[in-house]
């Protein structure tokens, strides 16, 4: 499996088990990938520019959303 597949299994698990209601934030993201941040971060980005994620503002930082492809 890529990374990119692993970050939004991630994600998606995230969002089924909130149904959509809560993000999961990128340290959480790597520590459940069992990725270095540095990786993590460099793949958010190319999901995020291809709009599979979201990224919002959380109380505690920031969060990543499952975006709007399937």
């Amino acid at each position: 499996m890529e990374k990119s597949e692993i970050i939004m299994a991630l994600v998606r698990q995230r969002h089924i088990e909130s149904l959509g209601k809560c993000g999961t934030s990128i340290p959480d993201l790597a520590t459940k990938a069992k990725l270095p941040f540095s990786e993590v971060k460099t793949e958010l980005r190319e999901l995020y520019k291809s709009n599979k994620v979201k990224v919002r503002k959380g109380i505690n930082g920031v969060l990543i959303f499952k975006g709007n492809v399937r």
